[in-house]
């Protein structure tokens, strides 16, 4: 009985995190706490935003199966460890892609502005 009840604590958490999924594929807007992200004017942000919902959705999902068909702990150690490190590289991948780049490479300065002298 008690598999039940944790299916039950993490329903409405799955049933959220899908709803907010399909309501910014739908819309084409998602409502994150720094503000709503356009599809259009930020589609990597947008995606990774939707990406990570879906993520959390489907790891509340396996942690509710787990909890009611009790399989091996390993077996359970393995399945939240996978789906703590797809999460946590979805969520540093737009930090990677949107850092600054380096500076290009600076102009030496005895040859601001001249050409090289022809011989």
């Amino acid at each position: 009985m008690n598999g039940a009840w944790g299916v039950l604590v993490f329903l409405p958490f799955i049933v959220w995190y899908a709803y907010r999924a399909r309501r910014a594929i739908k819309t084409g807007v998602f409502d994150s706490w720094s503000g709503p992200v356009d599809r259009a004017s930020q589609p990597s942000i947008f995606w990774s935003y939707l990406v990570r919902q879906v993520l959390l959705s489907l790891l509340l999902m396996a942690t509710a199966v787990s909890l009611f068909l009790k399989p091996a702990a390993t077996m359970r150690v393995w399945v939240f460890a996978g789906f703590v490190v797809i999460y946590v590289t979805v969520s540093l991948f737009p930090a990677f892609r949107h850092r600054p780049r380096s500076n290009p490479p600076l102009e030496r300065s005895g040859s601001a502005g001249r050409s090289a002298p022809e011989r």
